[in-house]
């Protein structure tokens, strides 16, 4: 329960930053802090080393029991390799990062997100995508050539 009332503490902290920075006030520096300490009550130390490292990011919201998610465990291997230093690709289980889920509105699993340098979400796949189309929707983005 004190879970739940520190999560809307913390949401209506963050609306209210939000808020302050649309009016200038609060650097982005400062905003992406406050994400990570947001996200680090849901355990997800990857995530927030991405988030910190200032690299576009794509996130694949999953889970071990889901077929085409564990399908899509290859594919972020080698996109973790190849984009090295270039973007982050985490990999999250839905039943382990559940407020990171609720966040992004993950309703149907395998979904990725693709989240700019500045922490914002700028698109959502839902469903197995191979390599090619990953990396084509990064393209899209403007996250790699």
């Amino acid at each position: 329960m004190q879970s739940k009332t520190f999560v809307r503490s913390i949401g209506a902290l963050l609306l209210l930053m939000l808020a302050f920075t649309a009016a200038g006030a609060i650097e982005k520096k400062d905003l992406q802090e406050l994400r990570v300490i947001v996200t680090s009550s849901g355990e997800a130390s990857e995530f927030n080393a991405a988030l910190k490292a200032g690299l576009p990011m794509m996130v694949k919201f999953g889970a071990d029991w889901c077929p085409p998610c564990r399908m899509m465990k290859p594919v972020l291997q080698q996109l973790k390799s190849e984009l090295k230093g270039k973007v982050s690709v985490v990999d999250l289980d839905v039943d382990k990062h559940r407020e990171l889920a609720e966040r992004y509105g993950i309703s149907l699993i395998p979904t990725m997100i693709f989240i700019d340098r500045n922490g914002r979400a700028v698109g959502k796949n839902v469903g197995f995508m191979s390599k090619d189309e990953v990396k084509a929707r990064m393209r899209d983005f403007g996250f790699i050539k």
